[in-house]
Parts: C-alpha cells; structure tokens; sequence
C-alpha cells in the first residue's frame, strides 16, 4: 500500500437496489489525508448505503475501484472505524458503557483475546474524551439516546484508527454536545486522521466540516464546502425551488426525521 494513497477512493460504485432502481446509482470520489467530509443528500440518496457498501456491509453491484490506503479492506481494516446509526443497535444488550467502546478494539486485539486492564483504560479515555467518563460503569441501555450516540463516537476514537465512517453521528445529541463531537472529530484529524460522515444539519456542516459530498443516488458534488453548498446544487438535490439555504436546512432536518420515525 501507498503511503501517498488517499485513505479512501472510490471510482463509479453502483449498490443497492431498492423497487427496480439502483440506491447508489454512481459514486467516485477520493478522501484527503486529515480531511472532516460531510457526506449530505436528501432522505432516499443512499449515503448510508454508500457507507455500508464501502465495507462491505451493502452489496456492491458494480465498482471500478474501492480502496483504503491503496490496498482491500483487509489489509487495512484495523485503521477503519465505522459507526451504524443508533437505531441500528441492540441496546438491550447488558453491557456496560466502557464495554461498548472497548468493543472497537477487536480489530486490533482480536475478536476472541479478553478485554484486559489496558483496553478497558483506553475505552475509558475515549469515554472521557466524549464527556462520559463518569457513565463508565452504567448500562448502556440505560442512558439516554444522545449519550448512546457518545458512546458509538468513543467507540470509533478508542482504536486511533486513521478513518473514520461514522452515519449521523450527531444524531440524537444537543447543539452543545454537537459541537463537542466535533471537537473531539477535529482533533483527530488534526493529528491525521480522516472522517467521513453522514450529517443532515446543512447549516453546521459549514462550522464543521472542511469539504462536502452531495450524493442523491448519483454524486452531485466533492469538494469545499462552500463550492458544494451552493444554493443551485442544494435545489438541484433537494428540490427546493426559491428557498434560501439558511432556511433549507431545518426543512431538510425536519424531513429526515419524518422519515425516520
């Protein structure tokens, strides 16, 4: 694998296939090193399903490439961390908080070694780096949606991997804590680490993120922020016709949590 090689690249990925149509009808794009990139697209677009198909968790019809660090998956999947949507978990599962994150070691500690004093201590920092020490030891079941949604971020940090994919991992949490994560996401790449992640907040990805893919089943858009956002692209994925994007972007919210309840 390249040094030099983008953390991830994707070139012309077609997956899914929902009611006779492609999800991701076609997907090229490829990840600086240190980058914080918001993958944004209206309900339906397939940003999740392009997350998933990346890893492998999504059938991949057809892709010219998908690379991490120049090489499969495989090779590099001890540098990867992902995050699902926290509605895909099972919270009833008893465990506790730190068990959770210390549950994003397996792949560099392997799947069958015991949890030791040295994992459960770096799942503790990664709680605290999160705000959630303090919550170490309860269930995990028992706390509240957007302290579940800290602890998939910790859970993603405790490894130190080098990209991140994390889909909506602002969901469920306040502003306050909003911008914490993203702190927390910065300081990462500040030391060179890499994130992709699905937000639907069109008005904080601008205070957060340094580039911007708009997906909606084809990809629109790759680039700054400001060149993706512009009110043309926004209109040409959203369907919104003479709305500004200040006021786009808690219609776009409220319609992605409609459709998720």
């Amino acid at each position: 694998m390249s040094a030099t090689a983008p953390p991830l690249e994707v070139v012309h990925l077609r997956a899914g296939y929902v009611r006779d149509a492609w999800i991701v009808e076609d997907a090229s794009f490829a990840l600086a090193a240190g980058s914080m990139t918001a993958l944004v697209g209206p309900n339906g677009a397939g940003k999740s399903t392009l997350l998933k198909a990346v890893l492998g968790l999504a059938p991949i019809v057809r892709a010219e490439r998908v690379a991490f660090f120049g090489g499969d998956l495989d090779a590099a999947r001890a540098r990867v961390a992902f995050i699902p949507q926290r509605s895909a978990i099972d919270w009833d599962f008893p465990a506790t908080a730190r068990d959770v994150v210390a549950m994003g070691l397996v792949a560099r500690i392997g799947l069958f070694r015991r949890t030791g004093r040295d994992a459960l201590a770096a799942a503790e920092r990664a709680l605290d780096s999160v705000g959630l020490l303090g919550m170490a030891r309860e269930q995990v079941g028992e706390l509240s949606g957007g302290q579940q949604q800290r602890v998939l971020v910790a859970r993603a940090l405790v490894a130190e991997p080098d990209l991140l994919l994390l889909d909506e991992p602002f969901a469920n949490v306040d502003a306050a804590s909003e911008a914490h994560l993203a702190s927390v996401l910065r300081a990462r790449a500040a030391r060179g680490s890499t994130v992709l992640a699905v937000h639907h907040d069109l008005r904080s990805v601008r205070a957060h993120f340094d580039e911007a893919i708009l997906l909606n089943r084809a990809l629109l858009a790759h680039g700054p922020v400001a060149a993706v956002l512009t009110d043309a692209r926004l209109a040409e994925a959203y369907g919104f016709v003479g709305v500004t994007s200040a006021e786009r972007a808690p219609a776009a919210r409220a319609g992605e949590a409609e459709a998720r309840a």
